[in-house]
């Protein structure tokens, strides 16, 4: 990797850019005061910037605009609702594929075998 980051210093730039925002999503800093995350998350934007690489403007544009719910992220000790969402998710695709069953019991045991 450092002969290709050696020919292109703006992908080391922006591998660097990515590295530094997984290590500031690390869960371990879930015991760091909201105020020092998020002034971390400040300079990581001012990073961005200064590297004017125009795909991180998405991301930072998207992190923006979601702020508050990332910030929560650290404040419920990384916890987050992906299995319930994947279970509403796995619910949704069951009943698009079952639509029209007119069976409660039916379905709903059936449900229960797709679900667990």
């Amino acid at each position: 990797m450092s002969e290709v980051f050696s020919n292109y210093p703006k992908l080391k730039q922006a591998y660097d850019l990515v590295q530094d925002l997984k290590k500031w999503y690390d869960r371990s800093r879930c015991k760091l005061e909201k105020t020092q995350i998020k002034n971390d998350l400040n300079n990581w934007y001012k990073a961005v910037k200064i590297s004017e690489i125009e795909e991180f403007k998405q991301v930072v544009k998207m992190l923006r605009k979601h702020e508050y719910e990332v910030l929560n992220y650290f404040s419920t000790n990384a916890q987050t609702n992906a299995k319930a969402e994947r279970l509403n998710g796995k619910i949704n695709r069951f009943v698009a594929a079952n639509y029209g069953i007119k069976d409660k019991d039916f379905v709903l045991w059936r449900m229960a075998g797709y679900l667990s």
